[in-house]
């Protein structure tokens, strides 16, 4: 029997046209079908739902790091993207990069503002962007929260380009593999189900020039 939140929340979401950059698509949507046990229409939403989700998501995190944008509008960017986009204030985000062997983790609320001072302090420009592997979906595990009620926790690999600039030159740059952990919950005030994440954990940086080999690999052997 298909997971009750499939049934429910995909039936009103729009199939979304996606694309994948880094693996043949229908591997990925036979892997979905096989995590989430379900046809493959719920399977090419599922993906749609979740890139719509990251795309949005992306695209406000960038317009915080802007040297563009304004601190008003910045200081909203962070309270929206918060209250849309992540489970609670207090969600983990890990940080890593090229210049230390150590991961940082910051509450959701301090790397957003972090990022957001970027662009006054070291660089006019930030850029972030999300590479989605949905081959390393993890399996869905559904339980009872004591706050959300019945909720479901999946994970998501994804490559996140963090490059930022000085001018028009290129000050550092880095591609970085993390996992997202989604958590799924059914909101009390509107009956509707909910995707948020509950926290991003950094597995591994690497040059962007290293990254940008193991993509071609990868298409050479398709």
């Amino acid at each position: 029997m298909k997971p009750w939140f499939i049934r429910t929340f995909f039936t009103i979401a729009c199939i979304i046209f996606f694309s994948i950059s880094n693996v043949n698509a229908q591997d990925v949507i036979e892997s979905v079908k096989t995590r989430l046990k379900c046809s493959r229409n719920e399977a090419i939403q599922f993906i749609g739902v979740v890139e719509s989700f990251i795309k949005d998501l992306q695209k406000n995190i960038s317009q915080i790091a802007s040297h563009s944008t304004d601190n008003r509008t910045k200081d909203y960017l962070i309270k929206t993207t918060i209250e849309q986009y992540f489970l609670k204030p207090s969600s983990k985000v890990q940080v890593s990069s090229l210049h230390r062997s150590f991961v940082n983790s910051y509450r959701v609320d301090k790397y957003l503002r972090r990022l957001a001072d970027l662009s006054k302090t070291q660089y006019t420009e930030v850029e972030l962007m999300y590479v989605p592997s949905y081959l390393a979906l993890g399996t869905i595990q559904s339980y009872y929260d004591s706050t959300y009620g019945k909720a479901y926790e999946f994970n998501v690999s994804m490559w996140t380009i963090f490059r930022a600039k000085f001018g028009e030159s290129i000050a550092y740059e880095d591609v970085t593999l993390k996992t997202y952990g989604f958590f799924f919950y059914k909101s009390k005030r509107t009956n509707k189900w909910k995707l948020r994440i509950k926290g991003i954990a950094a597995k591994e940086t690497v040059p962007f020039k290293q990254y940008e080999k193991h993509i071609k690999k990868i298409w050479r052997n398709e």
